[in-house]
């Protein structure tokens, strides 16, 4: 049937007729004051009520087999849902030209989504039983999981389950055990039976004139894990040239290194010295740079240089000094005001020495004055973490 504004109407109502005689809805309506839930109702006035009054609340029910679209008979899948999303619309009157009271958007229906989750994900030499959980469990579904190449502990129905081997664990929500999923996660669980969590680092890498070559110096943590070391160095403290191979020493622990570089560059002001790290597992990495400045004689010390910088709080500095002596620092913010303070020991010749009082400051400008024997030298530099 057709309920259109009147006769002869392009646009109105479909009016659905069942395949079979008989109701195909029912209605459950309030007949005294019902609570309105949490969330509370909004009145027409924009006004907040707590309870449905007498005859404002209806709960509805369809028989979809009357109407023809059973979900089992249709598609074979008696859990299935001929819909998943609601209107609902009323109005003043039965009439199609009657005044639209209120409107609910479609909101969804039979739309749970399911989250599989464990604390760790990560378990290095040992795999200890591991639960595994739904996080969002709704006990109107059922939960089945299944793996492949992990193993599970027990039961494989439920919210949770145990796990004792590393492997991608699925997890189906079911509306009934006889229902197709319509939900499905995985989590994956990974072990190592290695777990190498030491670390391979240069440390106290230091650059010093000796004749007329440069010494390098440095120390090695966890030597063990080394497979080579690469000296670079750079006319520009950019572009890094290849210096020289260093096979690791068989010691483990902390291993000392040195290296004199023979080759004649004094002709240059500035020389920069970096050397990469090559471990066991084939990753990467780099030293702090060590500096020499070859235009700075006894006679003639030169400035000090902070580097790197911006850099993130690690700082050291590059001074040749003409004797052993302990110089004494102020660092101060942009505003003036004096935050930290310190002794810096300059030995004779080619100093790179470690600022551990500029570590742990926020980003931002500072100004360094170092209180030299002449007078006081300002160095500006950044903290870019």
């Amino acid at each position: 049937a057709f309920d259109g504004a009147g006769s002869g109407a392009t646009y109105g109502y479909a009016n659905i007729l069942p395949k079979t005689a008989g109701d195909f809805y029912t209605g459950l309506q309030n007949s005294a004051a019902t609570w309105a839930g949490p969330f509370q109702l909004v009145r027409a006035t924009d006004a907040l009520a707590s309870t449905f009054s007498a005859g404002q609340f209806l709960e509805v029910s369809i028989n979809l087999t009357k109407l023809g679209i059973e979900p089992g008979n249709i598609y074979g899948n008696y859990c299935g849902t001929p819909f998943r999303r609601v209107l609902i619309k009323s109005r003043s009157s039965t009439s199609f030209t009657s005044e639209l009271k209120d409107f609910i958007a479609p909101f969804k229906m039979f739309d749970y989504p399911v989250e599989a989750y464990s604390f760790v994900h990560y378990f290095c030499e040992t795999m200890p039983l591991t639960p595994l959980t739904v996080s969002n469990p709704n006990p109107n579904f059922n939960y089945i999981w299944q793996t492949t190449d992990g193993n599970i502990i027990g039961s494989n129905i439920g919210d949770s389950i145990t796990v004792d081997a590393p492997g991608t664990y699925y997890v189906l929500q079911q509306k009934h055990q006889q229902c197709l999923p319509d939900a499905t996660d995985s989590i994956t669980i990974f072990f190592d039976s290695v777990c190498m969590v030491l670390n391979l680092e240069i440390r106290d890498l230091e650059a010093r004139v000796h004749g007329n070559k440069h010494l390098l110096k440095w120390t090695a943590s966890n030597n063990q894990l080394a497979t080579g070391f690469e000296l670079e160095y750079s006319l520009n403290g950019i572009q890094f040239m290849h210096l020289a191979h260093i096979d690791p020493r068989p010691e483990g622990g902390n291993t000392h290194y040195s290296f004199e570089n023979p080759i004649l560059i004094n002709t240059t002001k500035t020389i920069y010295y970096r050397i990469k790290i090559i471990s066991s597992a084939r990753n990467v990495s780099y030293s702090n740079l060590a500096i020499i400045k070859n235009d700075e004689k006894e006679t003639n010390a030169g400035s000090p240089l902070l580097y790197p910088n911006p850099g993130s709080g690690n700082f050291k500095i590059s001074y040749y000094n003409n004797d052993n002596a302990y110089t004494k620092f102020d660092v101060f913010d942009t505003y003036g005001r004096k935050i930290r303070q310190g002794t810096v020991l300059f030995e004779q010749g080619m100093n790179n020495a470690e600022l551990t009082q500029l570590s742990g400051l926020a980003k931002g400008a500072y100004i360094l004055v170092l209180y030299m024997k002449e007078n006081p030298l300002s160095i500006k530099f950044v903290v870019d973490k």
